[in-house]
């Protein structure tokens, strides 16, 4: 899977929406929308955890 800065995701437990907000050495850290929690991930852990959500940016 590629991932980028930007690209959305769905938590597969919560349901709750994730953002790429940085890439930072195969590390990435996600961000919610909805409450100020940020997930830090590697390629794997990202794939485990979460599925792809729609391409549309999240308000702050």
């Amino acid at each position: 899977m590629r991932i980028a800065e930007g690209d959305r995701f769905k938590h597969k437990l919560t349901g709750q929406l994730f953002e790429v907000k940085m890439i930072k050495d195969d590390t990435f850290i996600l961000e919610s929308a909805q409450t100020p929690y940020r997930m830090w991930f590697g390629e794997e852990g990202v794939e485990l955890f979460f599925e792809t959500a729609a391409k549309k940016r999240l308000k702050k």
